[in-house]
């Protein structure tokens, strides 16, 4: 755990939580995001045990990616803007931030339908992001999960259903059938 969290420090100390350039684009942001407060959970045992100094990075970063959702309107397609939401909905969980677990939440209700298929595909038609959509999104059902945040749990739950089904057209079998 000190091993994570001084790496997560030293990259602060460095570069800050919002350096300048492609480091700072919403996509990172979101990632880093998520990642940290994943970290965090995994060795804390909980999503409300982040260090201060973290909690307040995660925070400023947050606020920045609020000012940047990728978002696409109408029919258009981008996959970035529910991991937006996800990065939103897993920092507001931790932080204990209504309003940013409102959006992600928001941001990930308005678009599922719009980026998958009834058949649980993401229109894009990326195998690639097939599985890492749908990582995103069993991240976002295992915070939700345990914070019994229903009102997000009943928007997730028959999507992540179809899109984990729909993954199981990339698995590759041997000769007897073994994944």
């Amino acid at each position: 755990l000190i091993w994570g969290e001084q790496l997560v420090r030293s990259w602060f100390n460095e570069f800050g939580p919002l350096p300048l350039g492609l480091a700072s684009e919403s996509y990172t942001v979101g990632e880093r995001i998520s990642n940290i407060c994943i970290f965090e959970r995994i060795h804390h045992g909980n999503w409300s045990s982040i260090p201060v100094d973290l909690a307040m990075a995660i925070q400023k970063m947050a606020l920045h990616l609020v000012d940047r959702i990728e978002y696409q309107p109408g029919d258009l397609t981008s996959n970035h803007v529910v991991n937006n939401g996800r990065a939103l909905l897993i920092a507001g969980h931790s932080l204990g931030l209504k309003n940013l677990i409102d959006l992600g939440r928001e941001l990930i209700r308005e678009r599922l339908p719009v980026l998958v298929s009834g058949d649980g595909f993401l229109r894009e038609g990326s195998s690639h992001y097939q599985l890492l959509f749908a990582r995103w999104l069993v991240e976002c059902w295992l915070v939700v999960y345990e914070k019994q945040d229903y009102s997000t749990l009943k928007i997730l739950e028959p999507q992540l259903k179809r899109i984990l089904v729909a993954c199981h057209f990339f698995f590759v079998s041997d000769s007897r059938g073994r994944i």
